[in-house]
């Protein structure tokens, strides 16, 4: 009993029973090699419904935000998830909200160099279920 509740489980986490469990909204960073100038980079991508969707390739050490730092960097508190990287002096941004029909992804940019404040936040794109 307990070997089949175990593999019953790993069905539901791995979302192989259709219909009954579905993976977690969320982004996942993959580090690349570094660029020609040796500048590291990473490829973020989306996992939603099911898939994953490349989103953009970007320079830096890529992570995850916490929520604790969403306020700051102008992130809505109702936002999924959001990530990003800073790398000599500039930084590209991602944050996912739930909309009707799916999720929407947002992307932000700031340089230290720039004459305003904040991150810029435009809407990439939509992923509908």
């Amino acid at each position: 009993m307990r070997t089949l509740f175990v593999a019953w489980t790993l069905l539901l986490l791995t979302g192989l029973v259709e219909g009954v469990s579905q993976t977690p909204t969320r982004f996942i960073i993959f580090k690349t090699d570094a660029d020609e100038n040796d500048n590291p980079a990473a490829i973020v991508y989306v996992q939603f419904a099911n898939k994953m969707t490349q989103i953009a390739k970007i320079t830096g050490n890529a992570e995850l935000v916490d929520k604790k730092e969403f306020a700051e960097k102008g992130i809505p508190k109702n936002a999924i998830a959001a990530c990003g990287a800073w790398w000599a002096g500039a930084g590209d941004y991602f944050y996912l909200l739930k909309t009707p029909k799916g999720i929407a992804i947002y992307k932000g940019w700031q340089d230290e160099g720039q004459q305003d404040k904040g991150y810029h936040w435009t809407k990439l794109k939509e992923i509908s279920q």
